[in-house]
């Protein structure tokens, strides 16, 4: 097993519902700006979606890696991430991310 607690400026794991709406995206504060954070669905099947402040040095993050698959790293704009000073916002309404109503576990860590 793998156990992971937040650590205030450093990491922080929580969840989110998404929105479903690519206009009304889910926020969250983490208090530092992130440079790695992992997102998967926890109501339905979907990817552990991985993304960096090194792959995209910019606003939008798009660059994924999946770890539950053998995918090499790629690039979607469906995937497009915000990282800001004090958390990041989800800017899409991909079902792996952002569908109404679903549930999301998310672990992420400062720069």
């Amino acid at each position: 097993a793998y156990c992971w607690t937040s650590i205030p400026g450093y990491s922080l794991i929580g969840s989110y519902t998404g929105t479903g709406s690519a206009t009304n995206t889910p926020i969250i504060y983490t208090g530092f700006e992130p440079a790695w954070i992992m997102v998967k669905r926890t109501d339905s099947t979907g990817a552990w979606n991985i993304t960096d402040n090194q792959r995209n040095t910019s606003n939008p993050r798009n660059s994924i890696l999946q770890a539950n698959v053998a995918d090499p790293e790629y690039t979607n704009v469906a995937y497009n991430i915000e990282f800001y000073n004090n958390g990041f916002q989800i800017n899409n309404n991909h079902a792996d991310w952002n569908a109404a109503g679903g549930d999301y576990i998310f672990m992420c860590f400062a720069s």
